[in-house]
């Protein structure tokens, strides 16, 4: 059977293949029939760089604006207010994006570090720009369906990633001729483009059959597989695990025997929806080795060839209480010397030498026995790994043999720096223990990364403000700084199914999402901290590999890549500000949106890749700034009148990443508190 398995379009610049792509090769290539994997992603987003696309999708949008400006208010100022944004944009860094993929291609362009960040933030911008044209559908808001399915049914012609899949996926595909597409779909952010992927590949294709399946799927199953819309798109779903299911699915296909025995398989008969009859686990070291002998590495914006790798199910600590328990309950792992062989073969039948290890945790006895296996046989591999603040990592010959086994950077899971917020979570992790495990990888020449969000029920504003000052005040030693976002409740999370030890009730929002209200009354709007630690934040260098490249090759010149480097610390971060020196960050821009009855002032960040909207004295201190060429905060302060509100503009200004400040020395103290911290512009 010819079978097409396809990773669809998400929201990240294409570095590497996901590894559910090589997995779902490995097992249907075993069982005998022939394999397309498809990144659709990768192929879609370089199509869309192309500097012919953007000027046409330019040209519309300058197009409609100005037919909504010679409407005289009669336009729709919603989507006009929408689209405006975009104009902040800086179009000149857009339009070269084509280039900047191809100097990330280049190593010896690669390893500039200001260049490689401006060429990042350009295709980010890219990802923002078209991001706008397809909403982004979270299950867990109570209008999801209602939202989605409309959408669907829209007409698909200005879709620019539908017109990608007509230019530059659909020569392919006539020529394979699919009988089955099986779509994976690990995040709920893909799923709104999923579905209307899956749309355009049942019309163009009416005669092969469709199954989904992932955790971005399976985490909404009591929603998707209950509504009979939903199989208006795909054929079949497969809610469990995939590797076994889709093979047997892919049989009782070509054979035409009956489908009930297939695990986790829902599907529509004579108009009725036919849930599972059976579900069963995968025993995960008796899977082929993941085959990525088919990529097209071409299609990836990095200069060397990375495999993302998942080794477990389930987390082995699994005592989290916001994590939802889809992701953290029925821990398995492929063996250890199951794992050395798969990186032994690709590394020297497949030519990837670089790991990234994105289990929920990566068990520590898998890292020993790779490093150990690695050095024993004198292969050569660079590898990084998720993981948790463990006793194991204060070893100093465990974090030795690491070292010389490969790893180069470990990500940690962090949440907080505020240790009784850390005890409320169930994360174990002790801040003691972390500082003796930093000066053991400090030592050992490990970078380390970690992950964190605010928003946690029991924590305060003061307390989120405290875990990014716990990082500044160990920046030598914590290199990125994965913020991932705010907390957010489903109905498989632990705090959602008992609140009240959290001290909460569970609400709905105004906008349709699951929330929460405090019984003590001390609710706080995160929203200003999130878009602060996004901007301030690492997380596009750890996605797209750049971490893991920078800390093997040129790990001296990972500070000046990361984000408190290039654009300084929040404003609560230092005692002192006025004599910071400010500049405008060279991926920023600003748009001035005058509709005659109101104006509008908006800014794009390009570190956070997100837009505000700035009041006017705001716009007027950045553009101060910009056209000074750079100042200090006491020379701004200066130029606007005393009574201007001047220390929460520059406050805003600075938090958010629309005006750099400078990085941070050595030496220089972290405020201890930012309760009482003092006037921005202050004199010294």
């Amino acid at each position: 059977m010819n079978i097409l398995v396809c990773y669809p379009a998400d929201f990240s610049i294409p570095a590497m293949p996901f590894g559910g792509l090589a997995l779902f090769n490995a097992c249907l290539r075993k069982a005998g029939h022939t394999v397309l994997p498809l990144d659709v992603s990768a192929i879609s987003f370089n199509r869309l760089i192309r500097r012919e696309n953007l000027e046409h999708y330019y040209a519309l949008l300058d197009g409609e604006m100005e037919r909504g400006a010679a409407q005289n208010g009669s336009a729709d100022l919603s989507r006009l207010h929408g689209l405006a944004r975009l104009l902040a944009m800086p179009r000149d860094l857009i339009l070269g994006a084509e280039e900047a993929a191809q100097r990330l291609r280049n190593p010896s362009e690669y390893y500039d570090p200001d260049q490689m960040r401006l060429d990042h933030h350009a295709l980010l911008s890219i990802v923002q720009m078209f991001g706008t044209v397809r909403p982004r559908f979270d299950p867990r808001n109570e209008r999801f369906s209602d939202e989605l399915y409309p959408w669907l049914d829209a007409e698909m012609a200005d879709d620019p990633w539908v017109r990608c899949y007509e230019e530059a996926l659909r020569p392919k595909l006539d020529e394979f001729d699919p009988q089955l597409v099986a779509i994976t779909v690990p995040f709920s952010t893909q799923l709104g483009g999923a579905l209307r992927y899956a749309r355009w590949i049942k019309e163009r294709y009416p005669n092969a059959k469709v199954v989904a399946g992932g955790t971005g799927i399976s985490d909404a199953e009591h929603i998707l597989c209950k509504d009979k819309r939903f199989f208006k798109y795909i054929d079949f779903v497969i809610t469990g695990e995939g590797e076994e299911a889709l093979v047997e699915l892919a049989a009782g296909l070509e054979n035409g025997s009956d489908l009930s025995e297939v695990p986790a398989l829902y599907r529509l008969e004579q108009g009725e929806i036919v849930e599972p009859t059976c579900q069963r686990f995968v025993d995960m070291s008796a899977t082929p080795v993941p085959d990525f002998t088919d990529v097209d590495w071409d299609q990836y914006i990095s200069p060397e060839r990375i495999a993302s790798l998942t080794t477990s199910r389930g987390c082995y600590y699994g005592k989290c209480t916001f994590c939802p328990e889809s992701f953290r309950l029925r821990f398995r792992r492929r063996g250890s010397s199951e794992v050395w062989k798969d990186l032994r073969q690709i590394a020297t039948e497949q030519g990837i030498n670089n790991f990234m290890f994105w289990d929920p945790l990566t068990p520590p006895a898998m890292l020993t026995e790779i490093s150990e296996r690695s050095r024993e046989e004198g292969i050569d591999i660079n590898w990084m790994a998720q993981v948790k603040f463990d006793k194991v990592y204060t070893d100093e010959k465990y974090v030795e043999t690491l070292a010389k086994g490969g790893c180069r950077w470990l990500q940690f899971g962090f949440e907080s720096g505020v240790q009784r917020v850390l005890d409320d979570m169930g994360k174990g992790n002790d801040l003691n223990r972390i500082e003796t495990i930093l000066d053991r990888l400090s030592a050992a020449n490990i970078a380390v990364g970690v992950f964190f969000f605010v928003g946690f029920p029991t924590e305060s504003e003061e307390d989120a403000r405290e875990t990014w000052r716990y990082l500044a005040r160990r920046r030598d030693r914590i290199h990125f700084t994965g913020y991932i976002g705010t907390f957010g409740l489903g109905h498989d999370v632990p705090v959602y199914k008992d609140p009240t030890p959290y001290g909460i009730d569970i609400v709905t929002t105004a906008a349709g999402d699951i929330g929460y209200k405090r019984h003590d009354g001390l609710d706080w709007d995160a929203e200003y901290l999130h878009q602060t630690f996004s901007a301030h934040g690492d997380l596009y260098l750890i996605e797209s590999g750049a971490a893991l490249l920078y800390s093997k090759n040129r790990p001296e010149l990972v500070p000046k890549i990361v984000a408190r480097k290039v654009l300084g610390p929040p404003s609560f971060v230092r005692s002192d500000n006025a004599t910071v020196q400010l500049s405008l960050p060279a991926a920023n821009d600003f748009y001035r949106w005058d509709t005659g009855a109101q104006v509008t002032h908006f800014a794009y960040v390009g570190l956070s890749n997100r837009f505000h909207e700035l009041e006017p004295e705001e716009f007027e201190m950045a553009l101060s700034v910009r056209d000074r060429g750079g100042c200090t905060v006491a020379e701004l302060r200066q130029s606007f009148a005393s009574g201007s509100d001047f220390d929460r503009h520059a406050k805003r200004l600075i938090d958010h990443g629309i005006v750099g400040s400078t990085a941070m020395g050595p030496e220089e103290p972290v405020e201890s508190s930012s309760e009482n911290y003092p006037a921005i512009g202050s004199a010294m």
